[in-house]
């Protein structure tokens, strides 16, 4: 178990491989991030429920905590972020630019007396790697993902190969397709809480499929069947 720096945020979902940039401007946040670039540069980012809503307000299940000392719930699961580059805009202002890692798991919320930081820090369990079985059918499933995509960059009027090389890193080809893909935070949610790469591969891929029938839909006037 590890204690990291944590930075919750609504309606953002960082994933591993994944780039983002990252504005630091409040008092504990420029602290957080100028402590991170003397250390390991590593920040954890979950995604916060909105102001005033609760767990039981939402229309779906997931995994919750209370941050401490505020009104605001957050996820268990979340994503370690390396920055990767940083300038400053201004006194007491920055920029950052933020890599994805991997996955970890909030276990608690450090304390006063487990800290001196005025930030927010949380015990997390950091995702395990991936075992030769799970590779094999990661494997298998960026193969199906890279197919279900070349349809949607044809369908939408481009082709993959306007984007360059394919990523050969499984995390990293799904962290390209979400940024292509219009999804939503609660689908990116559900991305980074799936347990393996396997199984992001394939939710990634049922959610290229449920795009790939919405445009169909548009031009036919049919429903779209989810």
């Amino acid at each position: 178990m590890q204690n990291i720096p944590l930075f919750p945020l609504p309606q953002v979902v960082l994933l591993p491989r994944s780039p983002m940039p990252l504005r630091f401007f409040e008092t504990d946040k420029v602290a957080m991030l100028l402590d991170c670039l003397r250390n390991d540069r590593l920040i954890g980012i979950v995604q916060s429920l909105p102001d005033h809503t609760e767990p039981a307000d939402l229309p779906f299940e997931g995994q919750f905590l209370s941050i401490p000392q505020t009104e605001q719930w957050c996820y268990r699961i979340g994503c370690v972020g390396r920055v990767v580059q940083f300038t400053e805009q201004g006194q007491d202002q920055y920029l950052a630019h933020m890599l994805g890692i991997e996955r970890f798991y909030v276990r608690g919320f450090a304390t006063d007396a487990d800290i001196t930081s005025p930030y927010l820090r949380a015990f997390v369990e950091i995702d395990s790697e991936e075992t030769p079985d799970q590779e094999a059918a990661a494997k298998q499933a960026r193969d199906a993902l890279m197919k279900v995509f070349r349809r949607y960059m044809h369908a939408e009027g481009g082709s993959v190969e306007f984007l360059g090389e394919m990523p050969s890193d499984a995390d990293a080809l799904i962290a390209l397709c979400s940024m292509v893909c219009p999804l939503d935070a609660h689908a990116r949610q559900s991305l980074l809480e799936q347990p393996t790469v396997a199984d992001r591969l394939i939710l990634m891929g049922s959610l290229v499929e449920q795009l790939l029938q919405s445009i169909a839909s548009a031009k036919t006037g049919a429903p779209v069947v989810q």
